[in-house]
């Protein structure tokens, strides 16, 4: 399809040095045709969209606040439901600190270019 479109431009601009000036008002008139299409398309979605929009998500635990605080604040579980963990098996974690006060921290460190390294508090 590409080549079909580069020969007809071609074809039908063939006498492009002589008829340059009509060449470049059409060009200039598609692409202000195509700039004026854009910007009315964006005001009809700002008109239409919504203002805001709101996100949730709502999860059921059958465990007790006590059992989730537990695991939350306790560092040294959090290498069995850490997702990327999984993802990248390269991972170097160092838990450091008394479990549930504070210094309790968690520290991670990859080598994969998408993940790099944090601390966790």
């Amino acid at each position: 399809m590409k080549i079909f479109v580069i020969f007809w431009f071609l074809y039908k601009y063939r006498n492009f040095p002589r008829d340059a000036p009509y060449v470049m008002k059409r060009i200039f008139k598609f692409l202000g045709a195509c700039l004026a299409a854009i910007c009315a398309a964006s005001l009809l979605l700002l008109i239409v969209l919504p203002g805001r929009t709101y996100v949730e998500k709502d999860i059921i635990i059958h465990k007790s606040p006590e059992e989730i605080y537990e695991v939350l604040s306790n560092f040294n579980s959090w290498n069995a439901w850490v997702p990327w963990l999984e993802i990248d098996t390269s991972t170097k974690v160092l838990v450091m600190g008394p479990k549930g006060q504070i210094g309790h921290s968690w520290n991670w460190y990859s080598t994969h270019p998408k993940w790099g390294m944090a601390r966790s508090f």
